[in-house]
């Protein structure tokens, strides 16, 4: 990846700015009409549902059973005279 001198960075930021007024790309954007575009749209930061609320319970309730396993078999681990 190359670097950017100060002078090159600055060059290209305005090359940038005269081709994207060129371009007018906010004129050419116009997003969803529709109700149901609408409704499509809304949902584009939605992924996987990964952090929905159910998702996190079943994730909470797991560690909770790891953390009793891996306290049981220490405890047992113990009671056997071996030690982790």
């Amino acid at each position: 990846m190359p670097r950017w001198t100060p002078e090159a960075r600055k060059r290209h930021s305005q090359l940038m700015q005269v081709k994207i007024h060129e371009t007018k790309p906010w004129l050419h954007s116009t997003g969803a009409k529709t109700p149901e575009g609408k409704r499509t749209c809304s949902l584009n930061a939605l992924k996987h549902g990964g952090y929905s609320r159910t998702s996190k319970a079943q994730l909470k309730l797991m560690r909770q059973y790891l953390k009793q396993c891996t306290q049981h078999l220490d405890d047992a681990m113990i009671q056997l005279g071996r030690h982790r």
